[in-house]
């Protein structure tokens, strides 16, 4: 069976290059798209994926905001973050908020795809991207975390 997948972005060339890689993959569905916060929940709440694919910069209403009104009224809906940050702090905020992983816009894209198919059922929350020790010791102590370097 597919994982079902909405992607949140809001640059447009941007969007159609992260579905055109992630739809190769057999086992991923793309099954909408949306260039707004609120066009992401509502989306969301239409089509019921399985996992979102979110940037943080969404206008109207932040990727971060969405996130959570997504998690809350669809809390079996894995939310991804895409983020150009690798500062601790924004990672910090950004898990703690709800979201089910974040993952940096450098990360190779087989690992995006990884990411989507291992853990849309997984209870483990997503760090991708490289330099994440201290994130995995501080982590750790309450939640299950997947890093990749």
């Amino acid at each position: 069976m597919s994982v079902r997948v909405l992607v949140a972005e809001h640059y447009t060339l941007v969007r159609q290059a992260i579905v055109q890689v992630i739809s190769h993959d057999k086992d991923i569905e793309v099954i909408g798209e949306a260039c707004s916060g609120p066009e992401a929940v509502i989306r969301s709440l239409e089509l019921r994926p399985d996992v979102v694919l979110m940037e943080l910069d969404l206008p109207d209403l932040d990727g971060l905001k969405a996130a959570r009104h997504i998690r809350e009224a669809l809390p079996d809906v894995r939310v991804f973050v895409l983020a150009a940050s690798d500062k601790q702090e924004d990672i910090q905020w950004t898990i703690q908020a709800g979201v089910n992983g974040y993952i940096l816009r450098n990360t190779e894209s087989e690992d995006l795809i990884h990411e989507i198919k291992e853990r849309k059922c997984a209870s483990d929350t997503v760090v991708s991207g490289t330099g994440w020790t201290w994130w995995t010791r501080y982590f750790h102590k309450t939640h299950s975390v997947v890093t990749y370097n």
